[in-house]
């Protein structure tokens, strides 16, 4: 992927950056498309935006990841992209953002937002930000769903099913069981989590796990019980360890790295190589690691040699 993505950026940079972009907002327009035009297909229950993906999380952790995407290209190549194109991309991924009801993605996005103009003045800054927030967090959770309720958004935030992240706590608590009991060091193989079978042995003891549904929705569990902790250490000391390498490049390497982060806390995608969400996410990490250059583009280089042969 970093070699795939530093060629086309050397063949053509301003392309590349368009071409990413634009099949963005295709995705976009056409999963808001289904979602008025074909209803049943491009919305789920409770009239959440599908999309193409067919999952309202889905839909919303791609228009997150390529939100920082489309910033981290619009700041990297600025004079390739016209006011339309920022304000075509902002209403397309608000709308998503809006109409899937994801919080988690909305969350993700806003971070990535919060944190660019202060890791603009230094990384520590971010990092202060960071720590400050979760400190602060904790108060949040206590009082967020008074708050949400006071502010008349509770039917918008689904507040009835917050306090248990959608259900996500249930099927947390069993995966943290398993991974006790079995492949605590080295897991138990590839998609072994996907085979939703291992939570029948919980149901006893977690009652509510029963009306879950899909698999452990965090990255984190997921690489932890597929390839244990020798594999979750082989797989992310080095991947902070791009980050930290991108940090001296560029001030969104750590947004992303706390945004992406946090997005991956809630749903698996960070687990598939090569899915709809995780390529974003490292052409992302691949462009910052490269940082911003601008390369003459084919029709520069041959300006350039016709100059040279007059």
């Amino acid at each position: 992927m970093p070699s795939f993505v530093q060629y086309l950026r050397e063949k053509d940079e301003e392309k590349l950056f368009r071409y990413l972009v634009y099949s963005g907002y295709f995705i976009l327009g056409v999963s808001i498309v289904l979602y008025f035009v074909l209803p049943r297909f491009g919305a789920a229950m409770m009239g959440r935006l599908n999309g193409i993906f067919r999952n309202p999380n889905g839909i919303g952790i791609y228009a997150a990841l390529f939100g920082m995407l489309a910033i981290v290209i619009f700041n990297f190549r600025p004079s390739s992209f016209s006011r339309k194109d920022h304000w075509t991309g902002i209403v397309l991924i608000s709308l998503v953002l809006l109409l899937s009801g994801s919080r988690n993605s909305m969350v993700s996005l806003l971070l990535f937002i919060m944190l660019v103009p202060l890791c603009r003045i230094s990384n520590i800054t971010g990092i202060l930000f960071v720590v400050v927030l979760g400190v602060f967090g904790f108060w949040l959770l206590n009082n967020l769903e008074a708050l949400v309720a006071d502010l008349g958004y509770a039917e918008f935030f689904r507040l009835d099913t917050l306090d248990m992240a959608s259900g996500r706590i249930y099927v947390w608590e069993a995966a943290w069981l398993e991974i006790q009991q079995k492949g605590f060091w080295a897991g138990e193989g590839f998609a072994y989590a996907e085979e939703v079978r291992w939570m029948g042995k919980y149901y006893e003891v977690i009652p509510d796990l029963v009306q879950h549904q899909g698999n452990i929705h965090n990255s984190y569990l997921t690489f932890w019980m597929n390839i244990g902790l020798i594999g979750m250490l082989l797989f992310f000391v080095p991947l902070i360890g791009y980050f930290f390498k991108a940090m001296f490049k560029t001030h969104f390497a750590f947004p992303l790295l706390v945004s992406a982060g946090f997005l991956a806390f809630f749903e698996s995608w960070l687990t598939a190589s090569l899915n709809s969400w995780s390529i974003i996410f490292y052409i992302t990490l691949t462009l910052l690691l490269q940082g911003k250059y601008f390369p003459p583009t084919q029709k520069e280089v041959s300006l350039h040699l016709q100059k040279t042969e007059e």
